[in-house]
């Protein structure tokens, strides 16, 4: 059990990244979202069949049926591109394991600041999901794919989500529960592919994959991600480095076997390019003073990337 000590250093480590949220992006920083599993995967390459902690729960249908979300379509779904689909496991074995730490704490009501990243007030599926279980790693790799395939999205969106995802964790005290983990995962989704994809994202381009979900509502996640980040986007390569290894390391594979490669350097100095301008861009959007019906389709990043768009014609 969590004792009041422990509680007492979590606030501790909270505030002074709160009040520094710099420190997050500092070659020192470690990432505290990632937990080894009590067995490395052995073989081949990630598995994602079994569940140790007992039946899937029901998660609801976030798009048409051929994205249908159950477990048994989830086994066997994965990405066309193997760099991908094995960094996208790998993903989800880190997020499961965040899911499983959250649900030895102590549980409790979701507060007025939470309400954004849960499922209860503001739903992506069809209000049939349970959200008193842990889903299963099949289940959440498979609701990553749906995005994925969907929107094409690289490799290394995978690993600067896992990235964002942790700072929300470290700034926010947020625990990954089972109605909280899939916005909180697309929300940072949103923001990696605006930063490193090469064509300008659209907001409205995820709606396709989630036609429960509103325009609205995805622009007020975004920006509601943006604020808890205190807009702290930038992401240096010997950082985005330590969350790549993390993942490769959940991976069953040999190093050298392994799909996706680190970054080389004209990757590193897009990285850091971008996702610089991209923060530079948020923090000059005055996102307190806009109204969610002043919010563009592109969302609240919509300069950025029409830079982006404008740069590639």
């Amino acid at each position: 059990p969590t004792t009041m000590t422990d509680k007492t250093q979590s606030q501790h480590t909270r505030d002074t990244y709160t009040a520094s949220p710099g420190l997050l992006n500092q070659p020192g920083y470690t990432p505290h979202i990632l937990r080894a599993p009590k067995e490395k995967p052995t073989g081949s390459g990630v598995r994602l069949s079994g569940n140790a902690g007992g039946p899937a729960p029901k998660l609801g249908a976030i798009s048409r049926e051929k994205f249908s979300s159950t477990a048994t379509m989830f086994m066997n779904t994965s990405i066309r591109a193997p760099d991908v689909d094995e960094i996208v496991k790998c993903l989800s074995i880190a997020l499961h394991q965040a899911m499983v730490d959250a649900s030895k704490s102590d549980s409790s009501s979701t507060t007025e600041k939470e309400k954004i990243w849960s499922e209860q007030y503001y739903p992506l599926g069809d209000g049939e999901s349970d959200f008193s279980e842990v889903p299963t790693i099949p289940q959440v790799h498979g609701f990553l794919v749906v995005i994925f395939n969907e929107q094409e999205l690289s490799a290394e969106c995978a690993v600067m989500s896992l990235a964002y995802v942790d700072r929300l964790v470290a700034l926010t005290g947020l625990k990954l529960r089972p109605h909280i983990w899939r916005r909180v995962i697309l929300g940072a989704l949103v923001l990696a592919s605006k930063v490193w994809e090469d064509m300008a994202v659209w907001n409205v381009d995820f709606l396709d994959v989630f036609p429960n979900l509103s325009l609205q509502d995805l622009n007020a996640l975004e920006r509601a991600y943006l604020m808890a980040l205190q807009f702290t986007v930038t992401l240096k390569a010997s950082v985005y480095a330590k969350y790549y290894f993390e993942l490769r390391a959940l991976s069953g594979g040999s190093a050298t076997n392994f799909p996706m490669h680190p970054l080389d350097k004209a990757g590193k100095n897009r990285l850091e390019l971008k996702s610089k301008g991209l923060e530079e861009t948020s923090k000059r959007f005055n996102m307190s003073a806009r109204s969610k019906s002043d919010m563009p389709a592109q969302g609240a990043l919509s300069n950025f990337a029409a830079a982006k768009k404008k740069s590639a014609q």
